[in-house]
């Protein structure tokens, strides 16, 4: 009789404690099957990807958070219920609204060099009202740039010339510290705008204590290079999305500090 309810007792914990398959589709707002959406169990770390129907299947149990992931569109995440192993599930992904930068309209060149050159030196009349007006023109970095082997020391001697400075700079490593430089301030400038444009609540809700935000945006910098040409690009949902991975790795690495 012991054994039966302890047989029973396993079955039961099993049931309700331990892993089933979790199953659905994903679709766009117009019932589109969407494939190759990343399927990402947040609770274990488990990792999927839909099929070329839209189709799913990842291990998860009651409780465990999954997020649906995929280029152009939003973010979504469900929390299991008992009931989700029953069924199918739909998860329906909205697609990110895109901003369409200002289109400039060339003039059309009709090889006639004279009239081709006076059409594409007519006034530039926005610079010249910014001008009249009193305003600063779009920030500069005032750079050094850094010396190069083929470009300011072997084209200048295949033109006659010598440039000493060049040819100093490379030799003494100056020119690669510059290199670093530049590259730490640019890091350090795509971190100000992360931290500008994203709120620290968005970080402390994936996990990420508000004194490691810093660390963890350069770490995603790092992990995902994509993750930082969003962030040069000034595109916030491309840079979001990008750092949904670098997130659940940087967590752990956390709790494995403590």
């Amino acid at each position: 009789m012991n054994k039966l309810l302890s047989l029973v007792f396993f079955i039961l914990s099993f049931k309700f404690f331990g892993q089933e398959t979790l199953s659905g589709k994903v679709v766009t707002e117009q019932s589109t099957e969407l494939s190759s959406v990343l399927v990402v169990n947040i609770t274990t770390d488990d990792k999927t990807y839909t099929n070329s129907e839209g189709n799913f299947k990842i291990l998860a149990k009651k409780g465990d958070e999954i997020r649906f992931l995929k280029e152009k569109y939003d973010r979504a995440s469900i929390s299991v219920f008992y009931v989700d192993f029953q069924k199918k599930l739909k998860i329906i992904l909205t697609k990110t609204p895109i901003e369409i930068k200002e289109v400039q309209i060339k003039p059309r060149l009709t090889g006639n060099l004279n009239k081709d050159s006076k059409s594409l030196n007519k006034r530039n009349r926005n610079q010249e009202l910014q001008n009249a007006i009193g305003l600063p023109p779009p920030p500069e970095k005032p750079r050094e740039k850094p010396a190069e082997v083929a470009r300011d020391i072997l084209l200048p001697i295949i033109t006659g010339n010598l440039n000493i400075q060049a040819i100093y700079d490379v030799a003494s490593g100056k020119a690669k510290r510059q290199k670093r430089l530049y590259k730490y301030q640019d890091l350090q400038e795509n971190i100000v705008w992360v931290r500008q444009k994203i709120e620290d609540e968005y970080f402390i809700n994936l996990g990420i204590p508000k004194e490691d935000i810093n660390s963890f945006i350069e770490y995603s910098f790092a992990k995902n290079p994509f993750a930082l040409r969003y962030a040069k690009a000034e595109n916030v949902s491309g840079f979001l999305l990008q750092i949904e991975e670098p997130a659940i790795s940087f967590v752990k690495i956390l709790q494995q500090k403590k």
